[in-house]
């Protein structure tokens, strides 16, 4: 996948005993400076009515502004709305196709909540999924195939 330098692999679905949840990818400073860690908390990928497809990263690291980001998988890539206000260590973003119907809580100062126009559908039967942050892919996750309706955390 090209889609910039990829400075962690943070682990892989295997079949669909679990996430290998190795701590991944670098956030960036307000100075510009990439540091930081987003680890990869949670996704569905073959929702059932009336779930939907989504992703939830947890950042840990210093204060960062996420405003040129991506999400992509193996044949996509969308844009992810900046963030408003600084993201802090432990916050969780959560990100859900534009229009999503499934119930969510509100977002908090610790909860941010992004709705993504194109949405890179993602693959029941096994999929890459990435996360961008300006050129670097800071997090990069394979998972072989999904159980229709259950998340992989």
């Amino acid at each position: 996948m090209g889609f910039g330098a990829v400075r962690f692999c943070c682990g892989s679905l295997l079949g669909f005993a679990g996430l290998i949840a190795v701590p991944c990818a670098i956030g960036q400073s307000a100075e510009g400076r990439l540091n930081g860690v987003f680890v990869l908390n949670e996704f569905l990928a073959s929702p059932v009515a009336p779930q939907q497809e989504f992703v939830e990263y947890l950042y840990f690291g210093p204060d960062t502004t996420l405003t040129q980001w991506a999400i992509a998988d193996a044949r996509s890539q969308a844009d992810v709305p900046p963030a408003d206000g600084y993201v802090r260590s432990g916050d969780m973003l959560l990100m859900l196709p534009e229009g999503s119907t499934m119930d969510v809580p509100e977002a908090t100062d610790s909860l941010h909540i992004f709705y993504i126009s194109a949405w890179p559908s993602l693959n029941n039967g096994g999929d890459e999924l990435y996360l961008i942050v300006g050129a670097d892919t800071v997090s990069a996750h394979t998972y072989a195939s999904s159980e229709r309706g259950r998340s992989a955390e």
